[in-house]
């Protein structure tokens, strides 16, 4: 019971008190095993998260301050994802590549931004001769854009084929 004390206590804060007494009731009983409590526990734990963050969205719109807070809500969005683990952040992976799932915010792709907006991106277009990765839908290289770092994934070709 200890190792499920925090899902308790969760289960609690959604459906009031004396819920530990049932989730108790219901492990004695072999209606719910470690397991299923552990899953239970972390169906609580994502839907907390995703839901504070969605609330504090929810609150910028009323308040008239999602543009304001943007920025900051996009760094909260970055470690939710990362916190939430690899599950969430594939998901979002998926969701990065469709322009119809997220809203485009002033992103415009090089290929609308006329010839040579790709080169013109990076110091050096020599590092994309061969690939520091490969991931599951691209390769990923290191590169140089406007004197830092970065990492950049492009898209194999024919993926949105398959």
């Amino acid at each position: 019971i200890a190792c499920v004390a925090p899902g308790i206590a969760a289960w609690e804060a959604v459906v009031g008190g004396g819920a530990s007494d049932a989730l108790r009731w219901a492990m004695d009983r072999g209606i719910l095993d470690e397991k299923a409590l552990k899953l239970l526990r972390r169906f609580i734990e994502v839907g907390f998260k995703i839901g504070a963050f969605s609330t504090a969205i929810e609150i910028d719109k009323a308040l008239g301050t999602d543009e304001e807070n943007m920025p900051q809500r996009a760094v909260e969005a970055r470690e939710l994802i990362t916190d939430l683990g690899p599950t969430f952040v594939k998901i979002t992976q998926v969701w990065a590549s469709r322009p119809d799932v997220l809203p485009d915010h002033g992103y415009i792709a090089p290929q609308h931004q006329g010839p040579g907006a790709v080169e013109r991106m990076f110091d050096d277009m020599a590092i994309f001769d061969e690939p520091v990765a490969a991931a599951s839908v691209g390769q990923v290289y290191k590169a140089k854009m406007n004197g830092r770092e970065v990492a950049v994934k492009v898209q194999r070709p024919d993926v949105r084929e398959q």
